[in-house]
């Protein structure tokens, strides 16, 4: 079974839907990386892949489900059901040595860090939809799947 690091720029866009009013091209390409999204994460419920996360990516799911919904309950619900189907959630104290190596040598933010840390710590491929993490990955030999190259 395919096990992935699961960056929050995916989650939040399988977990949420658009909500652009406008019906244009641009919320039909939003609809579409919203479904692509949505795809992996039924394949997690539905034990075809497995999830991987730090638990950072809990906060900011909840953080970020709640500013585009502004609804509290939706944002806990996200924040539950990756408590309920995340294979692995890694806590500060598993990754901070792998995290503070990978920051001296790529010089990246500690966010993308954290995130090649458990690339480096799992072995798993990364799912994301924020194209500099992904070039980091990529360029550090880690295998790295960007959403909207999927479409």
């Amino acid at each position: 079974m395919d096990k992935f690091v699961f960056d929050t720029t995916w989650i939040v866009k399988g977990l949420v839907k658009p909500r652009r009013r406008k019906d244009d091209e641009e919320l039909q390409h939003q609809l579409r990386l919203h479904n692509k999204a949505k795809e992996y994460l039924q394949k997690v419920e539905e034990n075809e892949i497995r999830m991987i996360i730090p638990s950072l990516a809990l906060i900011e799911t909840a953080s970020v489900v709640s500013r585009l919904t502004n609804d509290s309950s939706l944002s806990r619900d996200a924040v539950s059901f990756l408590w309920e189907n995340a294979e692995k959630i890694f806590f500060d104290f598993e990754t901070l040595d792998t995290s503070i190596e990978m920051g001296i040598k790529t010089k990246s933010s500690g966010f993308d860090t954290l995130y090649l840390a458990l690339l480096k710590l799992t072995g798993a491929a990364l799912l994301t939809d924020d194209s500099k993490l992904h070039d980091l990955a990529k360029s550090n030999g880690y295998e790295s799947k960007l959403l909207r190259e999927m479409l």
